[in-house]
């Protein structure tokens, strides 16, 4: 039975990195419920109450991240709160027409669009999604390195512990 269980956990694990670059697919809530089914379902003596303590406040901030990272990024280079919804648009849409690239060239694109639709000229409106694009980047860079932090510290408690 243990075997059915680290497979449902390392299918967790696998859609936790997707939800990096997929926006329907919740990263770290996908990764917490592998640690949770492991747990409750293999051994509920080895992740202790300060891993799940950290794990926690980590999925928290991730979650933050994901709002701040391209919020902070089209700000600071002169968009505002539209920019923000139309790039959180432009990953949930684009993908659907371009597929892959949409996910990096959907928020890019669409902030383009609404800021030239917003009257803004080439360059700035090409400035802003330049800024959307690498707050996104950067976004889904740090939960990156998050994400790994946790899942390897999870394998040394679960092997080498």
């Amino acid at each position: 039975m243990d075997m059915l269980w680290w497979g449902i956990i390392i299918l967790l694990f696998i859609l936790a990195y997707l939800g990096l670059i997929v926006p329907a697919l919740p990263d770290a809530p996908l990764m917490i419920a592998g640690f949770v089914i492991y747990q409750f379902l293999i051994d509920s003596g080895q992740l202790g109450f300060g891993f799940w303590i950290t794990v926690l406040i980590l999925a928290i901030l991730l979650i933050l991240v994901d709002y701040v990272s391209s919020s902070i990024a089209v700000k600071k280079f002169g968009g505002n709160a539209l920019s923000v919804a139309a790039a959180i648009l432009g990953v949930i849409i684009i993908p659907v027409v371009m597929g892959p690239v949409g996910v990096i060239a959907g928020p890019f694109l669409l902030v383009f669009a609404l800021e030239l639709v917003l009257k803004k000229s080439v360059t700035v409106a090409l400035r802003i999604a330049y800024g959307t694009l690498i707050g996104f980047l950067g976004g889904i860079f740090a939960k990156f390195i998050v994400l790994t932090g946790i899942l390897i510290w999870f394998f040394v408690l679960v092997f080498w512990a």
